[in-house]
């Protein structure tokens, strides 16, 4: 039904500008680490769906080598968002196992922490809050 595959940052910015132009939450912010890092997009079809991004970028009191920061999650389809997101989310972690990455962490929203958990993640440090008053926790995930 899907197919995920490795795609380039540019991808993954002109989602995320296609998402942000139909009023979404999610800003069309081009990050320069992102050249560096992997990236994954989910079809149908022909169609880019979904990406995700991950930078290298350790996080404090880290003591891992290989360490990859998920930056973004973007889906535009509304239906089976929770599966594509988990399709996403799993070939890009087989893919970093396989490239020998250590860890990967992110930061979520406490309404996304479920999902994370389910898929292996662990809490990290306390909640925190980000500036637009949206709560966050860091998670992390050893591969």
């Amino acid at each position: 039904m899907f197919e995920v595959k490795q795609i380039n940052s540019k991808e993954t910015d002109l989602l995320e500008g296609e998402i942000s132009r139909n009023n979404s939450y999610v800003s069309s912010i081009h990050i320069n680490e992102n050249e560096h890092g992997f990236h994954f997009g989910i079809f149908k079809g022909n169609s880019l769906i979904g990406a995700c991004s991950f930078c290298k970028n350790k996080t404090e009191n880290c003591s891992y080598k290989s360490v990859y920061q998920l930056r973004k999650m973007i889906v535009i389809q509304k239906q089976n968002i929770k599966q594509i997101e988990w399709d996403l989310l799993m070939h890009s972690e087989a893919f970093l196992r396989y490239n020998e990455v250590d860890l990967i962490w992110c930061d979520v929203k406490i309404s996304e922490i479920a999902f994370f958990e389910r898929s292996g993640f662990r809490a990290r440090e306390p909640h925190s809050e980000n500036t637009d008053l949206t709560f966050f926790k860091q998670m992390y995930k050893l591969l």
